[in-house]
């Protein structure tokens, strides 16, 4: 049934969204840089960009804590390209971005502003799925809002079949010398990539700022303490935590 408070509050954030939509042409600003977010895009979202509202906080404060002007970034659920432009402006127009985002509808959105204010061509953007099913393509279900799509289980609706990526081949397209920093907020698959890939794909990570989904985890049978292990085994430690939200050092820091 659906809760009457709970829908005039989503309906005056849609109103209120909409209007600055229009007034500013769906400029939002963010960290000082102005991002496009389309009428497309949820009104929630917008609307707590709209009113200053905290955005990815906590993975925002880690990256600016460890991030610096020439670091590579691997960074797997680019959404819409909000943390992605933040990154470049901290790591500068030379250094390689690739991103990763498995909905083909935030492409462009997250093309875009992963390259705001930058004519950098050492940006890329992938639509892929980060998976190591042993399927050729793999479903992808969209979530409530742009940042909780997700990989498709069995009982979930399938709204697009996606080509698949494991993390080593776009770590191979950084040179063997180059360390990388990971962004990791792929909503559950983080735990399988991890566990999956060989321990020398981490072998010139730097950092890793990593999205942690307790409640998927659980409700598939898994157990936090064990992903800490798979961490700890490919040779990553814990720097800070905030919630779900942790800050890794790995072996190339």
């Amino acid at each position: 049934m659906l809760n009457p408070a709970i829908y005039l509050r989503d309906l005056k954030r849609k109103f209120i969204a909409n209007k600055y939509s229009r007034k500013y042409d769906n400029i939002f600003m963010v960290g000082g840089i102005k991002f496009l977010v389309p009428v497309s895009i949820e009104p929630n979202i917008r609307y707590v960009l709209a009113k200053g509202r905290d955005y990815e906080v906590e993975e925002i404060r880690f990256l600016k804590r460890i991030l610096q002007t020439g670091m590579n970034v691997v960074e797997l659920g680019g959404s819409l390209g909000i943390v992605s432009g933040i990154v470049r402006s901290i790591i500068g127009p030379i250094a390689k971005h690739i991103i990763v985002e498995a909905n083909p509808e935030l492409i462009n959105i997250c093309k875009g502003n992963a390259c705001v204010n930058s004519k950098t061509t050492e940006t890329e953007v992938i639509c892929k799925a980060v998976s190591y099913s042993s399927k050729a393509k793999v479903g992808f279900t969209k979530g409530i809002n742009s940042h909780t799509g997700r990989l498709s289980n069995t009982s979930d609706k399938v709204y697009y079949e996606v080509e698949k990526v494991k993390l080593r081949a776009l770590v191979e397209k950084l040179s063997d010398k180059d360390s990388y920093v990971l962004i990791c907020d792929i909503e559950g698959a983080e735990y399988d990539m991890f566990k999956k890939e060989p321990k020398d794909t981490f072998s010139n990570l730097s950092f890793a700022i990593i999205g942690m989904r307790s409640r998927i985890y659980k409700s598939l049978g898994l157990k936090e303490d064990d992903f800490f292990n798979i961490l700890t085994e490919k040779g990553l430690k814990i720097l800070d935590r905030s919630g779900d939200v942790l800050l890794f050092k790995g072996p190339a820091a």
